[in-house]
Parts: C-alpha cells; structure tokens; sequence
C-alpha cells in the first residue's frame, strides 16, 4: 500500500479545518456544523463561537486518524516476530 492511503483521511481533515479557519477568519459569514448550538446551548447567537468549535472538532478528529494511521503504517514496518 502507499503512504497515501494511509494518511488521506488526516491530510483531507485537517485541510478543511485550514480553510475554515481561513474563511471564518476573513469576517461575514461563517461555516460551522449546524448542530453545535443544540448541544452546547451558550452557543446560541454567537457564530464566531461555533465556528472556532467546528474547527477545533476537525482538528481533533483528524489528530485521532493522524495518530491510528501512524500505528498502522509504523506496525507495517515493524519486522516480524519470531
């Protein structure tokens, strides 16, 4: 397998977490996930807010696929046991 196919998932998810952050950043509207303020009520009316949510959930999510590829691609690697 390539090295690509292992890390995809990661690249692609923190990717969109840069370009959200480039974009919300930028002022005027913002993308978020649309759910936010029905879980985390304090959320309600402040868009900046769950936007900032919306990319740290990104960037966690793809820390925790960067960190499984890792050990997939590392136990691939590792020579076999006897």
């Amino acid at each position: 397998m390539r090295i690509i196919s292992y890390f995809f998932t990661p690249i692609l998810l923190f990717g969109a977490a840069g370009f959200l952050q480039w974009h919300n950043g930028r002022g005027g509207d913002v993308i978020a996930f649309f759910f936010l303020d029905e879980l985390f009520p304090e959320l309600r009316g402040d868009p900046q807010g769950m936007s900032e949510l919306t990319v740290g959930i990104l960037v966690a999510v793809g820390a925790l696929t960067f960190l499984t590829s890792s050990l997939r691609y590392a136990r691939r690697w590792r020579p076999p046991a006897d």
